[in-house]
């Protein structure tokens, strides 16, 4: 399906439509699932780097350009703009918030959804020794991949206490949360997927294709995008293996779930 934009990464599913961030273009793109046609071009200000939906918006991250929009679906306009932190690597909604990892000082930013102004930060180390980007939520924690070191890193929504939870055999590259709370982590440079275990923080692993980048994950199916392989791993959530791959166009980067289909971004 043509974005009508250049360079499409991050992927998201909202109210019924698949948005697509072009990051070169500088666009976000409204994709209509019965017609496979984009129905809305929308202009992002700045270059999106990530999308999160939640709270009946579609947020937008800017993380080169310092800023967050939030699309409205009903209008497919832009209502709303909060400078964040240059830089800024991830974003993510729930827990009553939108969340959004800042590398440079090593912290998550909160931001009000309904004021979207910023009301809070969260350290998680010192500078330089964390280096926060990849982000998901469930219904308590916050769940940040380190772009430093082979951890993921814990946080407690309601208080902001901070855990290490070490065990990842490589530096993390992105997070989803899927059914019971389970989360699946790629690490691009192992060519593996971590499957963390929220309760004991036990983290067993899955061999995919050569560079693992996006990760979706539903109550019955974990999808994996290897961009080096050009394809798609379909992972059983509970036996935790592989039984199926599936070759795209070159070169897979991000992937939703939605409409009963799997959506894969592709810079080809």
């Amino acid at each position: 399906i043509p974005t009508t934009g250049t360079a499409p990464g991050a992927v998201v599913w909202a109210q019924g439509s698949l948005w697509v961030a072009n990051t070169v273009s500088r666009t976000v793109a409204r994709i209509d699932p019965a017609t496979n046609r984009v129905v809305q071009t929308v202009p992002s200000s700045g270059a999106p780097t990530d999308l999160a939906a939640g709270d009946g918006m579609v947020w937008v991250l800017n993380g080169l350009d310092g800023s967050v929009l939030a699309i409205d679906p009903r209008t497919n306009e832009v209502i709303g703009t909060t400078d964040v932190p240059v830089g800024s690597g991830g974003i993510a909604v729930g827990a009553g918030a939108v969340w959004v990892t800042d590398a440079f000082d090593a912290t998550v930013v909160r931001i009000d959804p309904e004021t979207r102004q910023v009301v809070g930060r969260i350290h998680l180390g010192e500078p330089g020794t964390v280096s926060p980007q990849a982000i998901a939520v469930d219904d308590h924690s916050l769940w940040v991949a380190d772009g430093l070191n082979p951890l993921l890193l814990e946080v407690d929504t309601a208080t902001g206490e901070v855990v290490a939870t070490p065990g990842l055999r490589a530096v993390p590259t992105e997070i989803a949360v899927g059914g019971h709370g389970t989360v699946w982590v790629t690490s691009y440079d192992a060519d593996l997927v971590s499957v963390l275990d929220p309760e004991t923080l036990q983290t067993t692993t899955v061999s995919v294709d050569r560079g693992p980048t996006g990760v979706a994950a539903g109550d019955r199916w974990v999808w994996v995008v290897a961009s080096l392989d050009w394809t798609v791993a379909r992972i059983d959530a509970e036996s935790e293996r592989v039984v199926a791959t599936i070759r795209t166009g070159p070169i897979p980067d991000e992937l939703a779930i939605g409409g009963g289909s799997v959506w894969v971004s592709v810079h080809a």
